[in-house]
């Protein structure tokens, strides 16, 4: 019989430290000593963040995200060229194996092309032995690695579908018996936080705060302070008009902002939070409308699903009538 004070490795394959608090609760990395009880550090991160505290661990999400030397986390930038392509930066102790583990937390596990594997291990083996030529031991924080398609774009928008593929009720939630607006907050404030590693939109005061004060707000249907507004004002996105929706403008994993009036003559107006997942076409290839990933509650019951809407030019008279939608915004992520 094997005793557990016998295992040597666990929570994230590191060698316990059982002399700080007991069997099985300490775990090293290179870069920390962790609690696996909390997944938090005991010791403070001698790299410091103003996103996270000093004790965080994996971005804050350990179901998603392994960290072998207990670094930082690779993040997109813009590549300089003028053109909107990213590639992505190294943080300190960052090699190819944390690379593995971002980019399968964004697209999901097994779905990393090998042929794009190996392109970016190629790149990340030649930095590695740059900064070992140069006395750096391998170290390439701050190194840029390119994408060998289109460039690193829309990861937000990619880890979001990822994740509807994978639990269409992921970050589900409730405020006030309404689950679209919190529920879209919280979904794409997870996925912003996971792709840059910071917490930019808790940045803006936290829940039930100023941040998602602002991410439903409603004050003008151009985005206002809802959260195609906010995303924008933050530099996470372009706002797309109704008109580009139409005309294939939307990215999947893009966040809509769509708005009904009850009826002629009436101010009041209710509003919907969703994300985009696909256009849907006819017969011809010509666009008729899309399928997007919504959250409703009804008698407090979590009731997740996709729906789809078509572009209807009929109704009544009124251009643009989509179903009752009047006040339509994309914003796809950068």
């Amino acid at each position: 019989m094997i005793e557990k004070a016998d295992i040597l490795y666990g929570f994230n394959g590191q060698e316990s430290d059982d002399e700080i608090a007991g069997n099985g609760n300490i775990y090293t990395a290179e870069f920390w000593e962790y609690d696996s009880r909390l997944a938090m550090r005991w010791n403070p991160d001698p790299v410091p963040r103003a996103f996270q505290s000093p004790y965080a661990t994996f971005a804050g999400n350990p179901i998603y995200f392994a960290d072998p030397s207990g670094a930082l986390e690779w993040h997109p930038e813009d590549d300089g060229t003028g053109t909107g392509n990213q590639v992505l930066v190294a943080d300190q102790g960052d090699d190819y194996n944390t690379l593995v583990t971002y980019l399968e937390g964004i697209y999901g596990a097994g779905n990393v092309p090998e042929t794009d594997l190996a392109f970016y291990k190629d790149q990340v083996d030649m930095l590695q032995g740059i900064s070992n030529r140069n006395g750096n031991g391998g170290e390439i924080e701050g190194s840029r690695i390119q994408s060998r398609t289109e460039g690193f774009n829309n990861l937000v928008g990619k880890y979001l579908e990822t994740r509807q593929r994978e639990k269409p009720s992921w970050n589900f939630t409730l405020d006030g018996g309404n689950g679209c607006s919190p529920t879209t907050f919280k979904r794409v404030d997870a996925a912003v936080e996971f792709v840059y590693g910071e917490d930019l939109l808790g940045a803006y005061g936290g829940w039930k705060g100023t941040p998602y004060n602002a991410w439903q707000g409603n004050e003008s249907y151009k985005g206002g302070k809802f959260g195609t507004g906010v995303s924008e004002a933050l530099g996470l996105g372009t706002l797309l008009t109704r008109e580009e929706i139409e005309n294939g403008g939307l990215k999947p994993g893009a966040l809509l902002r769509l708005s009904q009036s009850p009826g002629p003559g009436t101010l009041k107006v209710s509003w919907h939070a969703a994300i985009f997942l696909h256009y849907n076409y006819d017969a011809n290839g010509a666009i008729i409308g899309m399928t997007y990933w919504q959250q409703v509650t009804k008698g407090g019951t979590d009731q997740s699903y996709t729906a789809t809407i078509e572009f209807n030019y009929s109704n009544g008279g009124t251009y643009n009538f989509w179903q009752g939608y009047k006040a339509v915004l994309g914003l796809n992520f950068r």
